[in-house]
């Protein structure tokens, strides 16, 4: 199965979405594991079947609990669903499963944004820049955030912090 998933992961990685599907299923007709599960959830994802994805993903934490990316990808999709709780709760798990996760800590400061807890917010936000110093995204948020509580030189940092990365990214394409 190991073999079938690796072949599958790459074809994916290569945008081959047919032979990445052929060898996921095959590996997951083998024996399931947590990984081929959540790769093949993605392309279900990809394809517009969420429904299918949903159920990967689920069959993933499910054989495997501490599997943070499934946990991740159900929060995902609970969240385009408006399903504000299930999504809180996915995002908790995907990064007490693991806390180096810096996606899983951004989207949880989305989340505790969104639920008025900034205080959380402002903390996950502090924890994925941690985890991924120049990302960008991330310190935008955070100096919004900051702007919102009026933390305003705080949001400044942030909003230049951002803006400098951005601007390095660009000049050295």
């Amino acid at each position: 199965e190991w073999a079938y998933m690796s072949r599958g992961m790459s074809r994916l990685k290569l945008k081959d979405f047919d032979g990445a599907k052929q060898d996921l299923d095959v590996s997951i007709s083998i024996r399931p594991l947590a990984q081929s599960l959540y790769e093949r959830g993605y392309l279900y994802e990809q394809e517009g079947m969420r429904l299918e994805a949903f159920d990967m993903y689920f069959r993933s934490v499910k054989l495997e609990p501490s599997y943070a990316k499934s946990h991740l990808n159900l929060a995902v999709l609970y969240s385009q669903d408006q399903n504000s709780e299930m999504a809180f709760e996915h995002f908790k798990l995907a990064v007490k499963h693991d806390n180096s996760y810096s996606l899983a800590h951004f989207n949880l400061g989305i989340s505790y944004k969104m639920n008025g807890n900034m205080e959380q917010s402002l903390k996950s936000f502090t924890r994925a820049i941690k985890l991924e110093p120049n990302n960008p995204l991330y310190i935008r948020h955070r100096g919004v955030l900051q702007f919102q509580i009026k933390n305003y030189d705080a949001a400044i940092k942030d909003f230049e912090g951002a803006e400098t990365i951005m601007l390095l990214t660009l000049s050295s394409r």
